[in-house]
């Protein structure tokens, strides 16, 4: 698939479209999939511009502004067995706009994600995963951070409940950085952590 298209993968905590802004995210872009092998989905895709949620207005600030990119994203999925999927990703992000190339990063990663039954009334969703990360291209920054997120929840009729805990790893005042999340969903709803703090950040909550 080639052209501007939506992106979402797995939770959008490092790629996504934004879409609960009025004016999406959008990627111009070139997407390999691979669906050959039974229960295995392969993906690549290129990316030649991030048509960010603000766009390209006038008196937006340079950060805020749409990326120059020569990204390349590498993700798979396998449906392991009935209670585990596993997906790995690396995402090497080359980003510029008007703010630099500070964005520019890559992430190796991994994630386990499924449901184990405790009896037949009873089952807890659960969530493993674990990335690191590195400057990249021409960002002027030096560091490597780790991410790290575990989460449960289950359902006993008619409530719903669970509990996580995210951890965005900081190593020489740089913060693990996800600029094409779709951040609101996490730490951003209030635009607070749309960008994660030089110290880092972490994340325990509850819901239900």
């Amino acid at each position: 698939k080639g052209g501007r298209q939506t992106i979402n993968l797995d939770n959008v905590r490092f790629i996504g479209s934004v879409d609960w802004r009025q004016n999406p995210q959008t990627f111009d872009a070139v997407q390999l999939n691979n669906h050959s092998l039974e229960n295995l989905d392969l993906m690549y895709t290129y990316i030649g511009r991030v048509n960010r949620v603000g766009g390209n207005v006038s008196g937006l600030a340079p950060g805020a502004k749409d990326f120059q990119s020569n990204s390349h994203l590498f993700h798979g999925h396998y449906d392991a067995c009935q209670y585990a999927d596993l997906t790995g990703y690396i995402y090497l992000l080359d980003l510029e706009n008007g703010a630099g190339n500070g964005a520019s990063c890559a992430t190796y990663g991994f994630s386990v994600a499924g449901d184990a039954p405790v009896n037949e009334q009873l089952k807890i969703n659960y969530r493993g995963e674990f990335a690191w990360q590195t400057d990249y291209a021409d960002n002027p920054a030096s560091y490597s951070a780790p991410y790290l997120h575990l989460s449960a929840d289950t359902k006993i009729k008619p409530v719903s409940f669970g509990v996580g805990y995210e951890l965005l790893g900081s190593d020489n005042g740089v913060g693990f950085q996800t600029p094409l999340a779709t951040l609101h969903a996490w730490n951003g709803w209030a635009d607070v952590f749309l960008g994660t703090p030089g110290t880092g950040l972490q994340d325990m909550y509850v819901w239900g």
